[in-house]
């Protein structure tokens, strides 16, 4: 009969063999006559354990380790066990116990280090990283470990030593562990502020080969925290396709689809938007965050009692969360159910846990409601805690300081104080701007929109010398770049109340600071500043060189624009390229200051498929900076007429750092018999003496009338530009909008111009004399394209999909604008 060390040995054989019903039996024959034969347990366990019986092997084990507590084996697998059984607090012990007797023990370091990077309890994360400190000197070149590793060390927030760890990673990584440590490395480089760094991991991580067949879910999270990151550089077209490419390889990916949602919310696609934030609350009805996303959505809309529906359920989940009885009391008065809303705001002030700065928006709010009903004096009465109001940062915080400066305006006919409060405001925005992350001149735009505010008052503009006195008496002096602006905005007030004298007295001084308030025109300037330009007018023409003109009959419209030798190189082929998608064989005339040996072979290469003229001029390489930035912005119209008489053509000026979103030739088409000139126009502003008319984009129709609106702008600015070079002061900035202004009040008159519209970004026109089915003109600025870094690949990439057919779709990508219509 054999021993029972020679059945065992028989047992290991068949075990080892892969023979594994013939081990078992063994085993159990073994345990049947010695149950307290250790070596028989913890193999019969290891047993269990390969046969997915985790319990069955744990408590074998156990049992072999009370036998012979010493057996590291027998402990190490034990941890395993409970590890795979989903018994992981079990687990954590026996891998230290472990670890105590073989410290440099790999196969304890590892799991352990990733159970407790997994546990909430404070100084797990941190006891991890040790551990995978120490397993990683072991393994060098196990790729999931350092993944593991640079998961831990991104959660810890030291991310230098992740980005160390996943770079180890990735030199032995495939396919998904990779693309995993690729994904990992780009949220490291957007902790450090690397968002190039990271877009391109993303990127790498979406190239890793057949990663969307073989793990769908980790393609859809690389595509989900690349969608937030597009989103969050603004580039939301581009965002949205990430997001809806992850939700078709993860259907259940929820931050993709609350992400998708934010993202159709800012492109204005709101109802797309509601199905992504509802979708998510089907599958997670608690999900707060989704609750709130709706409920603002819905506000948005103008729909509050839908609004007020949602925030409901959003407060079950969170009855007692200030914040969103704020936002209840906001809707019930969206929803004009005012009393309600002021006894909402009522009860909200009264509660003790209220933070200050809660209280003054609610007590901002409730007064808000109280001068709507007429109720000046109890408005007045809250003063002293809406002035606790800290406006937030960025454009929401402006927005904040807007709001409380018309409520301030409101009801300073109750009370002197509010006008010393809004004094303060306006202090406090020119000292704090740079802190509060505003634009430097956000304190002047804030004293004139409040103006712009009373002058929609049936007596507000009797309250403007309030305004300007509270304003200048605190705020001048706090930045001597914003005084000459507060003493311009006191020259438009008393422009505004028919106070010439003074105005002229205001802008005159301003001859240094803002040149082009000095260049404004009043009284009986306009006539003779540009009765002085008549003499001025053949030498100003013989410094223009002619190039080819655009080839075409005289009744079609030419598209002008003007530039130096660098914007046209920069932005020009983007220009032309969106006309030419919407509209082949349009005209177009290039005027280029101080061109380059090679400008005029660059033309021809920039806009193909357009019929080019062109023409260029030499300036004074001395010029002061500011009067070559304003005569660049200028030339076009102050080149109009002699561009307008070499044509006899309608002509659509427009910047060059722009595109056409529809035919250029429909701005001319929609002009009206006796609107011969189209632009934007907002004379309801106090800045209205530069600001009434934009620049950007001007069309100028056939007849008198338009040809003598474009001689007046161009002799004035002529003017200006000709004392300039005579020891003048500086062409002031703006000065293009001022001439077009004076071009309309002194010589169009402002009924005889038709209005540009403003949609979001786009420039539009609708109506006049186009067909039913031609569809609105359209045109849209690059503006905050601009500052982006990659501003000049990006055009390029636009040009490349415009020349192959992509139209419309590459210039809403480029602008990341929702998709637009022609009705």
């Amino acid at each position: 009969m054999a021993t029972i060390a020679e059945a065992l040995q028989a047992a290991l054989d068949h075990h080892q063999a892969g023979r594994l019903a013939e081990a078992r039996i063994l085993y159990g024959r073994i345990l049947a006559v010695a149950p307290d034969t250790p070596d028989a347990l913890y193999l019969l366990a290891v047993l269990d354990a390969q046969a997915g019986q985790f319990d069955a092997a744990a408590a074998g084990l156990e049992r072999a380790l009370a036998l012979r507590p010493e057996a590291v084996a027998y402990r190490l697998t034990l941890a395993k066990a409970l590890m795979a059984s989903g018994r992981a607090e079990a687990a954590i012990p026996q891998f230290r116990a472990v670890l105590a007797q073989q410290p440099d023990q790999a196969e304890a370091l590892a799991p352990l280090a990733r159970l407790l990077a997994g546990r909430g309890e404070p100084g797990g994360k941190d006891e991890a990283a040790g551990l995978f400190e120490r397993a990683s000197r072991l393994a060098p070149t196990d790729a999931a470990l350092a993944l593991d590793q640079g998961r831990c060390l991104h959660a810890l927030g030291r991310l230098d030593a992740a980005a160390a760890a996943l770079a180890r990673a990735l030199a032995p990584a495939t396919g998904a562990t990779a693309a995993a440590a690729h994904i990992t490395l780009g949220r490291v480089r957007e902790a450090q502020g690397q968002e190039d760094a990271a877009l391109a991991a993303y990127q790498a991580a979406l190239a890793v080969p057949g990663l969307s067949a073989g793990d769908p879910l980790l393609a859809a999270q690389g595509l989900q925290v690349q969608g937030a990151l597009l989103h969050k550089r603004d580039r939301a077209q581009d965002a949205a396709a990430a997001y809806e490419a992850a939700l078709v390889l993860a259907p259940g990916l929820l931050p993709a689809r609350f992400g998708l949602g934010q993202v159709l919310a800012g492109l204005g696609r709101l109802e797309a938007a509601a199905d992504c934030f509802q979708a998510v609350l089907d599958r997670e009805p608690a999900n707060l965050m989704a609750h709130e996303a709706l409920w603002q959505l819905r506000e948005r809309q103008d729909r509050p009692d839908q609004a007020l529906a949602v925030l409901d359920a959003a407060l079950a989940l969170a009855p007692d969360r200030p914040d969103l009885l704020f936002a209840r009391a906001r809707l019930l008065h969206q929803a004009k159910r005012d009393a309600e809303a002021l006894s909402a705001y009522a009860t909200l002030m009264i509660r003790g846990d209220l933070a200050a700065d809660l209280r003054a928006a609610a007590a901002s709010n409730r007064a808000t409601l109280l001068v709507s009903q007429g109720e000046i004096a109890a408005a007045a009465a809250l003063l002293p805690e809406i002035q606790a109001l800290v406006p937030g940062t960025g454009a929401a915080g402006m927005e904040d300081c807007h709001r409380l400066a018309r409520l301030l305006a409101d009801i300073a006919p109750a009370t002197d104080q509010a006008w010393d409060a809004l004094g303060r405001l306006v202090a406090w925005v020119a000292t704090e701007w740079e802190a509060r992350d505003y634009f430097w001149k956000n304190a002047y735009y804030l004293a004139l929109e409040t103006g712009n505010h009373l002058l929609r008052k049936p007596d507000g503009a009797a309250q403007l010398p309030r305004l300007v006195e509270a304003v200048t008496g605190a705020a001048m002096g706090r930045d001597p770049l914003l005084d000459p602006w507060f003493t311009f905005l006191d020259g438009c007030v008393a422009l505004r109340l028919g106070h010439e004298r003074r105005a002229k007295d205001c802008f005159a001084s301003l001859e240094q600071a803002l040149p082009f308030a000095a260049q404004i025109p009043l009284g009986d300037d306009f006539q003779r500043w540009t009765a002085a330009a008549e003499p001025l007018r053949a030498g100003f023409d013989a410094t223009l060189d002619w190039g080819r003109t655009a080839p075409g009959v005289a009744e079609e419209p030419v598209v002008l624009v003007a530039a130096d030798s660098r914007y046209v190189r920069r932005f020009l082929p983007f220009l032309a390229a969106s006309i030419a998608a919407v509209a082949a064989g349009t005209r177009l005339h290039v005027h280029i200051c101080d061109p380059a040996t090679d400008d005029i072979d660059f033309l021809a290469a920039a806009a193909p498929g357009l019929r080019l003229g062109w023409s260029t001029e030499a300036l004074d390489p001395e010029l002061h900076h500011e009067t070559r930035l304003t005569y660049l912005t200028a030339a076009r119209f102050l080149r109009l007429p002699q561009i307008q008489d070499r044509y006899g053509a309608p002509l659509v000026v427009a910047d060059i750092d722009a595109a056409f979103l529809s035919d250029p030739a429909r701005f001319v088409a929609a002009l009206p018999a006796g609107r011969p000139v189209a632009a934007t126009w907002g004379p309801a502003n106090l800045a209205a003496p530069y600001d009434a008319v934009g620049g950007g984009l001007v069309a100028v129709g056939p007849g008198d009338m338009a040809r003598a609106f474009a001689r007046g702008v161009a002799d004035l600015l002529l003017y200006h530009w000709d004392r300039c070079r005579n020891g003048g002061p500086v062409l002031g900035y703006f000065l293009d909008q001022v001439a077009l202004v004076a071009g309309v009040d002194f010589v169009l008159t402002p009924d005889r111009l038709l209005p540009v519209h403003r949609a979001g970004r786009v420039y539009r026109l609708d109506g006049g004399r186009l067909d039913g089915g031609a569809g609105p003109a359209m045109f849209v600025p690059i503006v905050p394209e601009k500052t982006l870094p990659d501003i000049d690949a990006r055009l390029d990439q636009a040009v490349v999909a415009l020349r192959a057919g992509a139209g419309r779709k590459a210039l809403e990508a480029f602008f990341q604008i929702p998709p637009l219509a022609d009705a």
